[in-house]
């Protein structure tokens, strides 16, 4: 089970901080803009008390409008003082403000790098899985007692019960290689002497068996006969189920510093891909930005292969040079990068017709239905393989074959060592 960011609580703490403070801040722009305001309003009511051209010869309007423009200037000075401290009050909430925010990013980056740190110690344990996986030998299921019963001196088996047993392992072959038997080889040896141990003894049986038949069958014939049916069945194992065409370019050149010009095998697949993408669901859409406070389309992209430890172009149009270009929509996996004709817009398929995007400003990032239509869109990429280990399955395919061959290859030549002949 994954463990969960320490610092969670303590980020979502610093985000209510900066949520704070950003509210501080506008109601302190806006007193701000309040005292200025007013002030402007005075200045005109101060110079438009007498007009220009206006003769004032009065006594006592002119004692009244002497009082109020003191009066004015007495509302002016203290608009003025308010302004200072108001300016200074918004400068303290900015930096305040820029306080909070910078604690919440570095938080940030610390839940990003735990994050990548998940990923890669479950594309570890993925890795050793395949390791074990191609060292994984074909072993072929117990034998039966009479059968076993010759390595300890007991009934000896005769032609036609080996011929038989034949039959049922190749049945049994034929199943495994179509994953009916899976979890039949979990006790299967990795060493290669013990596979050679199991062929000369199995050879010695059969030699055995021929030397010894009592049924009338002729023994150089049948043995002959069941070598090369089972020599058959064991070559019949090379043949590895078919997988995605593209997948096969996993690894070559790609790699996760340059995804260029094929896959990237490390572990990492389509699915990987959109379920990192989904972790930034609700994200507002901010152009050029590259974190959870807002990010735009290409920076989603970038962020989220960033994620998985591979290093992606920032724009549109470098990603779109990534990976291997899949032929159609029909074919694109979850995980593929869907581009728009132009190169201005990039999407994360998300299988099922559904696509996860960061579409425009004023809006989120959001997984909804694809809207492009085919003539719209210029290239769809695949970056990683759509399925676990595309590139190495062949290799354990190969592996198991070449160890059923060289079971075969052993027996035979025991037999041969043994003077097994007509």
């Amino acid at each position: 089970m994954a463990r969960a960011f320490s610092l969670a609580g303590l980020l979502r703490v610093r985000h209510a901080q900066q949520q704070k403070a950003m509210a501080e801040l506008s109601a302190a722009n806006r007193r701000v803009r309040d005292v200025a305001e007013r002030r402007a309003a005075a200045s005109r009511t101060l110079e438009g008390a007498v007009g220009k051209n206006d003769v004032v010869t009065d006594a006592a309007t002119l004692t009244a409008i002497a009082a109020a423009r003191a009066s004015t200037r007495g509302m002016l000075a203290e608009l003025d003082a308010a302004a200072l401290a108001h300016r200074a009050s918004a400068d303290a909430a900015q930096a305040s403000y820029n306080d909070a925010r910078a604690r919440a990013i570095a938080l940030e980056k610390l839940e990003e790098r735990h994050a990548l740190a998940a990923r890669r110690r479950r594309a570890a344990r993925r890795a050793d899985r395949a390791r074990r996986d191609r060292h994984h030998h074909f072993q072929p299921p117990g034998l039966p007692a009479r059968f076993s019963a010759r390595f300890s001196g007991g009934t000896v088996m005769s032609v036609s019960d080996v011929l038989s047993r034949i039959s049922d392992i190749q049945a049994q072959i034929a199943q495994i290689q179509s994953g009916a038997l899976t979890s039949s080889a979990s006790g299967a040896s990795s060493s290669d002497a013990t596979d050679s141990a199991t062929a000369a003894d199995f050879a010695s049986a059969l030699a055995a068996a021929g030397s010894d038949s009592t049924d009338g069958t002729d023994s150089s014939s049948a043995t002959s006969s069941l070598l090369s049916s089972l020599t058959g069945s064991a070559l019949a194992g090379s043949s590895t189920a078919a997988t995605d065409p593209l997948d096969s370019t996993a690894g070559t050149p790609a790699t996760p510093a340059s995804p260029a010009g094929g896959l990237v095998d490390n572990g990492i697949t389509g699915a990987d891909v959109l379920a990192d993408a989904k972790k930034y669901l609700g994200v507002p859409y901010v152009f050029g930005g590259t974190t959870r406070s807002g990010m735009d389309c290409s920076g989603l992209v970038q962020t989220v292969f960033k994620d998985l430890g591979i290093s992606m172009p920032r724009v549109v149009p470098d990603q779109a040079a990534m990976g291997v270009a899949v032929p159609s929509l029909a074919q694109a996996k979850p995980g593929d990068l869907i581009v728009e004709k132009g190169s201005g817009h990039i999407q994360i398929y998300a299988g099922n017709g559904m696509i996860l995007e960061a579409p425009k400003p004023g809006e989120d990032v959001k997984l909804r239905k694809e809207w492009l239509s085919a003539d719209q869109i210029g290239t769809i990429r695949r970056i990683v393989p759509s399925t676990f280990s595309a590139a190495t399955t062949g290799s354990t395919s190969t592996a198991s074959s070449a160890s059923q061959s060289d079971l075969v290859t052993a027996a035979l030549q025991q037999l041969m060592s043994s003077g097994v002949s007509a």
